[in-house]
This record gives structure tokens, sequence and C-alpha cells, in this order.
């Protein structure tokens, strides 16, 4: 048995486009449909960090030690 979907539930900005109701399969309708979903822009972050692999244990002790 397929699944049977009896309620779409969508946000106010998704697009519900091509929509299909078929014939009653016992007490259920075929509902056909594409979904236009808005994607969110990813915001950019710059990060700024150490090359922890070229770090010098000597003069980052040094530095901690003044």
């Amino acid at each position: 048995m397929t699944h049977v979907l009896d309620l779409v539930i969508t946000r106010n900005d998704t697009e519900i486009a091509d929509r299909y109701v078929g014939g009653m399969v016992s007490d259920h309708a075929l509902v056909l449909f594409s979904l236009k979903v808005k994607k969110s822009m990813m915001s950019t972050q710059w990060v700024t960090s150490r090359a922890w692999r070229h770090l010098s244990h000597e003069d980052f002790a040094s530095d901690l030690a003044d």
C-alpha cells in the first residue's frame, strides 16, 4: 500500500502548483501537486583564525608568560 495524504499544509510563502484531485479510492481521493519552495539565502560570515598547524608552542608559551 502506498502512503495516503489527506491534508496539505504549507507556509504562506510556499506556492502549490499543478493541483490535481483524482477519483476516489475508498474514502480518499488521489491528490497530486507540486511545491515551489523558496529557499532562504545563506548569510556569509567571515572568520579569521590561526593556522594552527604552524603554531609555535615555544612562542605561544612565551607570549603567555609575558
